[in-house]
């Protein structure tokens, strides 16, 4: 072999390594999908209801259930292609809670690049908050806490809806990782600590590591934007997003992360992240929403969500209106429901006159759309 060919090789070889370990920072490692999905490009590949299996009629019931109640939009997604809709799917409208489950899939590759370490403490990290502060024994929560609802902190919090202030244990009451509660502070306080360990805004890392990677059809960066007040240094993150692109979140977390053959978020995070950790039955949720995970609703041990018979082990983003994304990997389903809570009702739904809707309703809603396959 000549001097020159193996120049050549050694060459080859550093280009080689220098791509793969460029693909691993950026977070591209390589994946193979589930062979039944597919993933939309530029857009969603439609397929006719009736061939792929559901019952036209039930699917029609279920539009005009939806009209009646005020849903603004819903989709029905099997094995990566949209079986119906209803309702526009383009318009943006604020996510509400369903944003969290987008902040834990943020956690879940910011591990992965090893800027965030679940371990660490509040204490570790230096965060504290508007008076009365955060106390030695508050600081020994952990960002794991954090993502489970279960700092122990019971600071008043920006975003927190009427019945959430009223649920809130006293200060003190439990020590961290004791007691399950649907705590703002901790949602909010993701935010600031996701900032300050990848020293990069939520927002930027959302667009670059999600919207972009799976050719979100609406996400604009200008239109998210932060809400802050006295009430607390950590801000609340406000994320508008479609329908449409709600949707392609969901497929994502169908098929663990990976698309299109890029793994955007880690197979074993969304494993991690979807595990039932605590019954959600409380003061706050009288009937519970099944069990939490690290910021996802979770089905299991028999309980789901209110009106459905979910098989365990799917899970949900869920926000005030209801906003829904729902991910059944037993049956490869994705759903997506929409509230207008941002906006009017839509022009033609004489009946849809309030912009937030009880859960229950659209949660049987989703049950006739899961029943409707034959």
């Amino acid at each position: 072999m000549s001097h020159s060919f193996q120049t050549f090789i050694k060459i080859c070889c550093s280009w080689i390594l220098f791509l793969v370990a460029a693909l691993v920072a950026c977070g591209l490692d390589t994946c193979t999908a589930d062979a039944k999905y597919s993933f939309p490009q530029k857009s969603w590949e439609r397929v006719d209801p009736a061939a792929a299996g559901w019952s036209v009629p039930e699917l029609q019931a279920a539009k005009e259930y939806g009209k009646a109640i005020g849903s603004m939009s819903w989709m029905l997604i099997e094995n990566g292609k949209v079986v119906d809709s209803y309702g526009p799917l383009d318009i943006l409208n604020s996510l509400h809670s369903a944003r969290k489950s987008f902040m834990s899939a943020m956690y879940g590759q910011a591990i992965a690049d090893g800027t965030i370490d679940l371990s660490k403490t509040m204490a570790d990290l230096g965060i504290d908050d508007n008076d009365p502060k955060l106390t030695p024994e508050e600081k020994q929560a952990t960002i794991r806490d954090l993502l489970m609802a279960r700092s122990g902190v019971y600071h008043v919090a920006l975003g927190e809806a009427p019945e959430m202030a009223a649920a809130r244990p006293q200060r003190h009451s439990h020590p961290h990782g004791t007691f399950w509660y649907y705590n703002n502070w901790d949602f909010n306080t993701l935010g600031s600590i996701f900032n300050q360990l990848t020293k990069k805004s939520l927002y930027e890392f959302l667009n670059d590591r999600i919207a972009v990677p799976l050719q979100m059809e609406d996400f604009k960066l200008s239109d998210q934007q932060y809400e802050d007040g006295p009430e607390s240094i950590h801000k609340y993150y406000n994320i508008e997003m479609s329908a449409r692109d709600m949707a392609r979140f969901g497929q994502l977390f169908l098929n663990n992360g990976c698309w299109n053959g890029r793994q955007i978020v880690p197979a074993a995070w969304v494993k991690e992240s979807t595990a039932p950790y605590s019954d959600t039955v409380s003061n706050f949720i009288p009937d519970g929403n099944g069990y939490y995970g690290y910021l996802w609703w979770v089905v299991a041990h028999n309980k789901s969500f209110p009106n459905t018979s979910l098989p365990d082990g799917s899970y949900a983003a869920l926000g005030a209106g209801p906003q829904i994304i729902l991910v059944i990997p037993k049956r490869g389903l994705v759903l997506v429901h929409r509230t207008a809570t941002d906006s009017a009702c839509p022009q033609d739904n004489k009946d849809c006159d309030i912009h937030y809707l009880s859960d229950s309703k659209v949660f049987t809603l989703m049950e006739m759309l899961v029943q409707a396959k034959k």
